[in-house]
C-alpha cells in the first residue's frame, strides 16, 4: 500500500488517493502536496527495539534511522476523510537517495475514526491507519519492504498547522508527531519522531531508568554494630534526571511498613545513607528509589531484599570430615571435604584452609567465596602443599552481618 501511494503521488493521481486507504473514502476530499520544495525542514528519526541477537521489532529490524530533507525525496498527502473541511489523515513518504538510495519509508497518521481532526494531543490505542475501527486513531509506519498486517501503539501530535483557505486542497504548513508502534502486537516497539517545518520539540515521554545496586539481595545489616544502610543506585534519562526520592519498605514486628525517607534529592546524587536504630529488626526489607525528570516522568528501581537484625551470633560449623585420610598425589590427588554450618540468619559464604599441623601457623588457602549453601568441596591437592602426616582443614563460615564461625577437622591427614 505504501508503494501504491507513492506511485499515485508521483503521477499526480490525487483524486484516486482515498481509494488507497479504504473503499469507504472514495468521495472524501484529498490533496497531494507532492514533492516537497527546496528549503523544506523535515526529519524522521526512529529507533527499533532489540533483545538479544534475534528478538527485534520487525519493522525497524533492531536498527536506528535518521533521514532529513537532504537525504532524498519527500512527499506529503493530506486527507479529509470525514468531509468536514479539516484534515484528519496525513501521509509522509520518503524515497532515499545517495547513501540511502535503497531506503523508502511511509508514515500514516489518522484521527478520522475518532471523529477528530489532526489536532495537538495524545492518541492512545492506535491501530493500523488504513483499517482502524471506529473509536481508534490510526498509525502505520513501514518501509524498506516491511509492513504490519496488524499493529497497536500510540502517538502524540505536538504541532499541527494547515492552510485551509481552499477546503478542497488543504495544505500542511507544519506538523510534528512522535510515535510508538508495536507491529503484530509484539512487545518490541518501533519508536520515532517526524518533524515537518516545525521548531516545536517533541514532548518528553520517556521515564528515567533506575537500578539500585546497594543494599544487595541477601545482605544482613547488623543493627548491633551498623548505624546506617548505605543505598547506591544509577539513574539515567534521555533529557536528564531532575530529582530522586527514597522509600524504605519491610516488615517490623510482623507489621508491614513503607516509609518515605527523603525526597527532592538532586538528579546528580546517586547514593544516600539511612540511619539504623540500634537493635532494630526488619525482614523482607527493600529500598525503592524513584527518579523524576523535568517533564514529570518517573522511573523506579528496587533493591534486593535484605534483613536488618541485632545479630551478635556467629555461624556454627561442625563435622569437618574427609573422603579419605591419605592422599597420594601420584595416584589420586583429589580429596572430598564435607562439613555442616548454620546460622540464625543464614550462612552466606565459606572459606577453606589447609595446615600441615593443627596449629594453623602457616595455613594454605584452599578456596574462598563458596556459597552459603555449599557443604561439600572437592580439592585437588597441589604440589606446593608440603608433605605431612598431621594435616588439618579449617572451614570458616560467614553470615550476612559479618560474623564468622569456624571448625577444624583432621590432625591425622596424610599428604604424600
Amino acid at each position: 500500500m505504501k508503494r501504491i501511494g507513492l506511485i499515485l503521488i508521483l503521477f499526480g493521481l490525487t483524486s484516486l488517493l482515498p481509494t488507497v486507504f479504504s473503499p469507504a473514502t472514495k468521495t472524501a476530499q484529498a490533496a497531494a502536496q507532492g514533492t516537497l520544495p527546496p528549503g523544506t525542514q523535515i526529519e524522521l528519526v526512529m529507533t527499533s527495539d532489540q533483545v538479544g541477537d534475534r528478538d527485534r521489532d520487525y519493522i525497524g529490524a533492531g536498527q536506528s534511522y535518521k533521514y532529513t530533507f537532504a537525504d532524498g525525496k519527500w512527499f506529503i498527502t493530506v486527507l479529509d476523510l470525514n468531509r468536514d473541511g479539516k484534515p484528519d489523515f496525513i501521509t509522509f513518504y520518503y524515497l532515499g537517495e545517495g547513501q540511502f538510495k535503497s531506503d523508502f519509508w511511509g508514515v500514516d497518521v489518522g484521527t478520522n475514526k475518532i471523529g477528530k481532526n489532526l489536532e495537538v494531543g495524545v492518541y492512545e490505542n492506535a491501530r493500523r491507519a488504513a483499517f482502524a475501527p471506529d473509536g481508534n486513531p490510526g498509525l502505520d509506519v513501514g518501509g524498506n519492504g516491511r509492513g504490519c498486517n496488524m499493529l497497536g501503539g500510540r502517538f502524540t501530535i505536538f504541532d499541527s498547522k494547515f492552510d485551509l483557505r481552499d477546503p478542497q486542497k488543504p495544505v500542511c504548513l507544519s506538523f510534528g508527531v512522535s510515535f510508538t508502534q508495536f507491529c503484530e502486537f509484539s512487545p518490541l516497539a518501533l519508536r520515532g519522531t517526524l518533524r515537518y517545518n516545525t521548531s516545536v520539540l517533541p514532548p518528553d515521554e520517556e521515564n528515567p531508568k533506575v537500578s539500585v545496586t546497594s543494599p544487595r539481595a541477601g545482605q544482613v545489616i547488623n543493627s548491633k554494630t551498623d548505624t546506617k544502610i548505605d543505598v547506591a543506585w544509577t539513574s539515567l534519562d534521555n533529557q536528564g534526571v531532575a530529582s530522586h526520592s527514597l522509600t524504605y519498605n519491610g516488615i517490623r514486628k510482623d507489621t508491614p511498613f513503607s516509609t518515605s525517607v527523603v525526597s527532592g534529592l538532586p538528579g546528580t546524587v546517586q547514593s544516600f545513607s539511612i540511619s539504623v536504630p540500634k537493635d532494630d529488626a526488619v525482614t523482607n526489607a527493600t529500598i525503592t528509589v524513584a527518579a523524576k525528570d523535568n517533564a514529570g516522568n518517573t522511573g523506579t528501581g528496587v533493591s534486593g531484599s535484605f534483613t536488618v537484625a541485632a545479630d551478635g551470633e556467629s555461624p556454627k560449623v561442625s563435622n569437618v570430615i574427609f573422603s579419605k585420610k591419605k592422599v597420594d598425589r601420584k595416584k589420586d590427588p583429589t580429596i572430598e571435604i564435607a562439613w555442616r554450618s548454620e546460622d540464625n540468619l543464614g550462612v552466606i559464604g565459606h572459606t577453606l584452609f589447609f595446615s600441615p599441623t593443627l596449629t594453623f601457623s602457616t595455613p594454605t588457602l584452599i578456596t574462598t567465596g563458596l556459597p552459603g549453601t555449599t557443604r561439600v568441596f572437592k580439592w585437588t591437592v597441589p604440589n606446593e602443599v608440603p608433605k605431612t602426616k598431621t594435616g588439618a582443614i579449617k572451614v570458616v563460615a560467614l553470615d550476612g552481618a559479618g560474623n564468622t564461625g569456624e571448625a577444624v577437622g583432621g590432625g591425622n591427614l596424610t599428604i604424600k
